[in-house]
């Protein structure tokens, strides 16, 4: 009996341990963060990393393909295009480098046109397409697409510098590709040219120098002559592109095929470094 009682009293001690102090209470079980599921965006956009002197922005996104077809299936017809939008309060330079970029965005390249909007341009597109596929037999018929994407160049105080690409299958012997350049100034949103980095009276100092730079690059001694290297100049004279990007060190010159050179040697790209032509640098 004596026994029994001493078991009861130890239990009774144990399960006083238990309970926590009259004064504390008894804390939950901690429950880990749950990652936030945000809902997807239907154009989606990269955001790019910004510092206080440069423009922010991002990066929209617009895909459209004949009978909802997949873009990723190569007989899928579609049109994709991305463009920097930017982002902030609205201000009038922000509003002004906006109205440039959609106006690039439209403004076509040696093988488009120009567009009114977004909406004609893929509409018209994926028309043509359709058109085309629908009176040709069937083994002739084939995915037409447009990839027209602009990306960020350059991103400073005193400048963004766009590029845009073009990838363009509709039925030829083989797709084309064009690359168009625009530098802007992000106070203003005006656009910048040559003018504004080089003193007046550059052509001559720029064009000498550009000339000599494209023949070394190319193993073309002063006596040769482009043709010899499968180049076309009009009279056998070198030119600049008309086509560039103003860059931190140099202008990048940039010929697209069949300007200056057949289609399967490419396109042609020419650096300028300011240090070749320091006389004329402001």
């Amino acid at each position: 009996m004596k026994k029994l009682s001493l078991i009861i009293l130890l239990f009774l001690f144990a399960c006083q341990q238990d309970k926590p102090p009259a004064s504390e209470t008894p804390v939950a079980e901690e429950t880990p963060p749950q990652r936030e599921t945000l809902p997807r965006a239907t154009a989606p956009a990269a955001r790019v990393m910004v510092t206080t002197d440069t423009v922010s922005y991002k990066i929209a996104e617009v895909t459209e393909s004949l009978d909802d077809c997949d873009p990723k299936d190569p007989n899928c017809s579609h049109v994709i295009i991305q463009y920097p939008q930017i982002v902030g309060a609205a201000t009038e330079s922000q509003n002004a480098l906006q109205g440039q970029i959609d106006k690039f965005l439209l403004g076509g390249t040696p093988q488009t046109e120009m567009v009114q909007s977004q909406d004609v341009m893929i509409s018209s597109f994926l028309q043509e397409a359709e058109e085309y596929n629908r009176d040709m037999p069937e083994t002739y018929q084939m995915a037409w697409v447009t990839e027209r994407k602009i990306t960020v160049e350059r991103n400073t105080s005193d400048a963004f510098g766009l590029h845009m690409s073009e990838y363009v299958s509709s039925g030829g012997a083989h797709p084309n590709m064009v690359v168009k350049y625009l530098n802007l100034d992000p106070k203003s949103g005006k656009e910048r040219t040559l003018g504004d980095v080089l003193k007046s009276g550059y052509e001559p100092v720029l064009l000498k120098a550009a000339e000599g730079i494209f023949r070394k690059e190319k193993g073309l001694s002063p006596g040769n002559s482009f043709e010899s290297r499968g180049f076309s100049f009009e009279n056998n004279t070198f030119h600049l592109a008309r086509n560039y990007l103003i860059q931190e060190k140099g202008i990048k010159f940039y010929y697209n095929a069949y300007e200056i050179a057949p289609y399967a040697m490419g396109p042609t790209e020419l650096f300028v470094p300011y240090k070749a032509i320091a006389s004329v640098v402001r």
